[in-house]
């Protein structure tokens, strides 16, 4: 699961309560400049890892919990789903696999 950072900041400036990352339980966060331009990614390496683009995810109620408080809320499912259902299901991230094996760190850049 990779998730890029203007996605979320994208999604936050439509909900009143800001929420972070840890919602959407990723993988990887890159550092994107557009939001849900991850989506588009097709092949690209991080650290020694070349990585593939399996498909944009359709998140689950689990993203309504609130991994501070262990409450179930209606967000941010309800803001997602005015304007990324696709085919109804609400997409947020992409699902990537790996095409070798190798080491990635925080910092690596993305290269395509």
């Amino acid at each position: 699961m990779l998730i890029g950072t203007q996605s979320l900041d994208f999604l936050n400036e439509k909900l009143e309560e800001k929420i972070t990352i840890k919602r959407f339980r990723p993988n990887i966060v890159v550092s994107t400049k557009n939001a849900h331009e991850e989506d588009d990614f097709k092949t690209f390496t991080i650290g020694e890892v070349q990585f593939k683009n399996i498909k944009p995810c359709g998140r689950c109620i689990m993203v309504n919990n609130d991994p501070q408080k262990g409450i179930v809320k209606k967000e941010p499912l309800k803001t997602l789903s005015k304007y990324r259902d696709v085919n109804n299901s609400v997409l947020f991230g992409t699902n990537i696999v790996s095409l070798n094996s190798g080491i990635i760190s925080v910092g690596d850049e993305v290269v395509f």
